[in-house]
């Protein structure tokens, strides 16, 4: 029987990194773009490519999907109705979707950590720096040694999930922004979770107008 070929060879694995540095990028330039035809359709066709690349993926590997993989598909949906959309509102609701799911599933998950005593504890940190997949050797020593460390960095997790949605009311979304790519570069460099900065770092640039959709209501 001939072996399967691996689907993870380096070059995909490059070419999956290039997709998400490039829906970083767009997501980040529906902040400054305002207008002109051109570039909003290049970067349209860009996008469908990208997300026509992304659906492939999820169907030809239905397993080992994350909360990125999804965050990916959500920012690159709405960029596509954003880049292509044949007037205001359609943009508008383009970007809008992204914000929202990001404010969505930011909340969710510190509200869920919340009704978890194990969270509530600090126990879930050590836990989880001491797995293969997600541990961090340093943390986990001295979380391990210095529990109040642990329950410390537990709460400031839940507390900074569950105040996403505040973000979009704040004077200055912008400086949430910054806050929330800095958490997820943080989660990155301690648990490596890599592909949650390239996709949930995108979704956070819809916050700033988000916002501002929210204060001209």
């Amino acid at each position: 029987m001939r072996a399967r070929p691996a689907l993870f060879t380096r070059a995909t694995v490059i070419t999956w990194s290039c997709i998400q540095a490039v829906t970083a990028i767009c997501s980040a330039l529906v902040t400054v773009i305002t207008d002109g035809h051109h570039a909003r359709y290049a970067l349209g066709a860009l996008t469908l490519g990208m997300l026509a690349s992304c659906l492939f993926t999820c169907f030809r590997t239905p397993l080992g999907q994350n909360g990125a993989d999804q965050m990916q598909l959500i920012v690159l949906i709405g960029l596509l109705c954003y880049f292509l959309g044949p007037d205001s509102l359609s943009r508008s609701a383009g970007v809008a979707f992204i914000g929202v799911q990001y404010v969505i599933a930011m909340a969710t998950n510190g509200l869920t950590k919340l009704s978890s005593g194990t969270w509530r504890s600090g126990e879930a940190m050590v836990l989880i720096f001491r797995t293969r997949t997600y541990g961090n050797a340093l943390a986990h020593g001295l979380m391990s040694r210095h529990p109040y460390v642990a329950r410390g960095a537990c709460w400031s997790v839940i507390a900074f999930e569950t105040a996403v949605p505040l973000t979009v009311v704040v004077p200055h979304p912008g400086i949430a922004v910054l806050a929330c790519l800095g958490f997820h570069v943080g989660i990155a460099l301690v648990m490596g979770l890599n592909s949650f900065v390239w996709s949930f770092g995108a979704a956070a640039f819809a916050l700033v107008p988000l916002g501002g959709f929210v204060h001209s209501a």
